[in-house]
């Protein structure tokens, strides 16, 4: 299942890679060319992590990251392969540091997004919050598409089960809610079918670390871009 479960989220990252031909685009601006060459180089460093998580899934356990800043690096990610038809909110609210990587935040958006916008063929919004709850953060993830039969509400986290077994893999949900036991944390789903779904992720936090090495300083300055 962590071999599949991988394979699945590599092939998600590879997608994201595929962006540079956005550059052979003529009317892009300097800052927009270099967003995204920041952004695939962003999506080889995932793929590596992803390799080594597969060869040495011991190394997860020592990392952190800022949350906000992580969840701002992965919505603006997305933004070149959200769908026709498709808007995307988000309210962040500063929050603090996860026992996770900024890869592993990117898994959970990228996971929860492509499961959104398969329960959205015809267009609709997905809304991402971010907010502190009890000692700990909240982030909500909704999206107004076809919802959640009752009868499979229980099943939609088991590995290989999908309600869309013509197009899924049935591992992207079942990695989300892995990455939130990984953290200490949790997933949970909210759904009214007909009207949408929101998945509700909870994060434990940890104390951030004295100093912000490598990509953590990166974060930090995405994060003062977007507060």
């Amino acid at each position: 299942q962590l071999a599949g479960a991988l394979a699945h989220d590599l092939r998600n990252t590879l997608q994201l890679v595929y962006n540079i031909e956005l550059i052979e685009d003529d009317d892009l601006s300097s800052e927009q060319m270099a967003d995204v060459l920041s952004d695939v180089r962003m999506g080889v460093e995932d793929a590596e992590e992803l390799v080594q998580k597969l060869t040495t899934p011991a190394a997860d356990s020592t990392q952190q990251c800022d949350l906000t800043a992580s969840l701002w690096s992965a919505i603006r990610q997305l933004s070149p392969t959200t769908p026709t038809g498709v808007r995307v909110t988000a309210v962040i609210q500063p929050s603090g540091w996860v026992k996770l990587s900024s890869t592993d935040i990117r898994r959970l958006v990228t996971n929860l997004f492509r499961n959104s916008c398969d329960a959205m063929p015809a267009g609709g919004v997905i809304s991402l919050t971010l907010h502190p709850k009890e000692g700990a953060v909240e982030l909500r993830v909704s999206d107004t598409g076809t919802g959640i039969p009752v009868e499979v509400l229980d099943k939609i986290f088991e590995p290989y089960f999908s309600t869309k077994p013509a197009k899924g893999t049935g591992l992207g949900l079942h990695t989300v809610q892995e990455i939130m036991r990984t953290c200490g944390g949790g997933v949970h789903v909210e759904s009214t079918p007909g009207e949408g779904s929101t998945f509700v992720l909870h994060f434990p936090l940890v104390p951030a670390p004295d100093a912000l090495p490598g990509r953590g300083r990166a974060e930090a300055a995405l994060e003062e871009t977007h507060g």
